[in-house]
Formats: structure tokens, sequence, C-alpha cells
């Protein structure tokens, strides 16, 4: 027989991973080339880091309040990834994200946008959005 996590439990748990990890994480780009695979560190990330005119890593602090979605797995939304490019040229070249900790010295994921490379003009702010999932299996 399969063990059966009820959905009440997915979404506890995504409330204390919010409330212990995720409400200090950081939103961190990249304006290097690159494509994450699962062999991507956060020496690679971190050297890649965006430097441009007006960035700085964002922190994460406030997420949805955790809902079942249509695959049954609880997800959270923080909409605070927000980066506006102050200098001319605004943003440069972007290639993705990637979220650590409070202190970016571990890395909880990445990502490359869709559409690779994305670049805002000065003084217009790319929000980028993400959604935390969890979902069990046995």
């Amino acid at each position: 027989m399969a063990g059966i996590v009820p959905k009440a439990a997915e979404t506890d748990t995504l409330t204390d991973m919010i409330a212990s990890i995720l409400s200090t994480a950081k939103m961190h780009l990249f304006s290097g080339n690159i494509t994450p695979d699962a062999n991507t560190t956060l020496a690679t990330l971190a050297a890649n880091e965006a430097s441009f005119t007006g960035y700085s890593a964002q922190t994460l602090s406030t997420w949805s309040s955790p809902s079942i979605d249509g695959t049954n797995a609880a997800v959270s939304t923080s909409t605070q990834g927000q980066f506006t490019g102050t200098g001319v040229g605004g943003t440069g070249n972007l290639y993705g994200y990637y979220l650590t900790n409070s202190g970016s010295t571990k890395l909880y994921g990445c990502e490359r946008f869709a559409g690779a490379p994305l670049s805002q003009a000065q003084n217009v702010t790319l929000e980028v959005d993400v959604t935390y999932s969890t979902i069990t299996r046995f």
C-alpha cells in the first residue's frame, strides 16, 4: 500500500518552510550565458552575478498563503524579485535568477529565463515572480 500525505500536511510543510527558510531567501540575477543543470554550483552563478548600476539581490520576505494547485502540490509565490537598472543601458543582458539563503552561502535553486537574454531599459523595473511548490510522493 502506498503512503498518503494529506493536502493539509503539504500546506503545513510549505508554511513552515516559508517561516524558517524562504522568508529570508535572496533572489540574485545572473548575466553570464549559463544554462543551469544538476551540476551548476553557487560559485559559478555568483561569478556571473549581475552588476548593473542599481542592482542588489532581493530578499523574498513575503510569500502568498500556500494553496493546492492542479497537480496536488502546495504552492506559494513571491513577487519581491524586483530589479531596476538605473545607469545608462539599464540592466544589460540577463540570463536568469538564482535563490540563496540570506548569507548567500547556500544555493536553493536557479532558472534560466525563457527567451534569454532579457534586458530592461534604464529605470524600468524587471519583476521576477517565483513560485515554490512542495509535493510528496511515496
